[in-house]
């Protein structure tokens, strides 16, 4: 009698094949199996997720696209089954790299073959939370803020703090964000080390659930901003300079789009901070901890827009 799990993975077209190894997959069930004396990764999006359905058309999407367009560097679809929610994708061996400049450069290189990629075909899947015009933003960003206030006790005693960096940044207005704004790439919206594989000194990238169509100032501002990133003020400081020559853009419009999306990073933390009880404390603490920080870096952004020196509020945050 077959498990529901491995009922899913014979009705993906692998009538048999041997679990090696359960993994760690956050959201959804990840296997290492051997099929045909060949290593794969099976993953499976969890039915009960009413948001599971997305995700898996997200990120067969983006593989789809990435090997077609033959890019080497991420899985390769091996089969997949919308019904079942299920991708089987060979499998690539290595570890999580170090945040080195050798990973660094991949990841800019990643990002230049993603802008390549967008501008030579006609993909119409937008990344989760994309940042498409100014006030996507400023909505998601009032939403979150709303869900907090009627869940969250750690979050109300911020609340006046909070209150007058949101409300501030609804009235802040900047016409060329409203023009910059506009150019578009794909991005995998959460891109960093902790979705990367290194081996002999090559870098994978990895997870391409929320994978579509963004703005690049989001995506970069997302990097940079993001908790995991464990690079260098140094090190950003170059990944900065680089995609801004690289793509042309405006720093004072960047130091904008980081301010919200700094905002929103304080949110995305509270919220993590309240879905853990009080069992969990170690975690619980450490996403309380990281709220504050980003409190203390938006407030650090919202002193000087104008003349925002990017490279300090961002070493800012790795002292406070």
């Amino acid at each position: 009698m077959l498990t529901k799990i491995e009922q899913k993975i014979v009705n993906s077209g692998v009538p048999k094949f041997t679990i090696i190894e359960t993994l760690n997959g956050g959201n959804n069930k990840i296997y290492k199996a051997d099929i045909n004396d060949q290593k794969y990764c099976i993953k499976l999006f969890d039915e009960k997720d009413n948001r599971a359905a997305k995700r898996f058309i997200r990120e067969l999407e983006a593989l789809q696209i990435l090997n077609a367009n033959r890019v080497s560097n991420v899985p390769e679809i091996y089969k997949f089954d919308k019904d079942e929610l299920v991708i089987i994708m060979k499998w690539i061996e290595g570890n999580r790299p170090t945040s080195s400049l050798n990973c660094l450069n991949s990841i800019i290189d990643f990002i230049g073959e993603l802008n390549v990629i967008y501008k030579l075909n006609s993909y119409e899947n937008i990344a989760d939370d994309a940042l498409l015009n100014e006030n996507s933003i400023n909505l998601q960003i009032i939403e979150r803020d709303k869900n907090l206030r009627s869940s969250s006790q750690q979050y109300q005693t911020k609340i006046v703090q909070t209150e007058n960096l949101i409300n501030n940044m609804i009235k802040f207005d900047n016409y060329d964000l409203k023009f910059e704004i506009y150019k578009k790439t794909l991005s995998p919206s959460d891109i960093g080390v902790h979705n990367m594989l290194e081996k002999n000194n090559n870098h994978y990238f990895l997870d391409f659930e929320y994978f579509g169509i963004d703005s690049i100032y989001k995506l970069i501002g997302d990097f940079l901003l993001h908790p995991n990133n464990k690079f260098t003020i140094e090190h950003n400081t170059f990944f900065l300079s680089h995609l801004c020559e690289r793509f042309d853009l405006k720093k004072e419009v960047l130091g904008v789009v980081m301010y919200k999306l700094s905002i929103k990073w304080m949110l995305i933390l509270f919220g993590r901070h309240n879905r853990f009880n009080e069992n969990n404390g170690s975690k619980k603490n450490m996403y309380l901890e990281a709220a504050e920080r980003y409190l203390i870096l938006a407030a650090n952004f919202e002193k000087d827009l104008i003349n925002v020196d990017l490279s300090t509020i961002l070493g800012t945050l790795r002292t406070i």
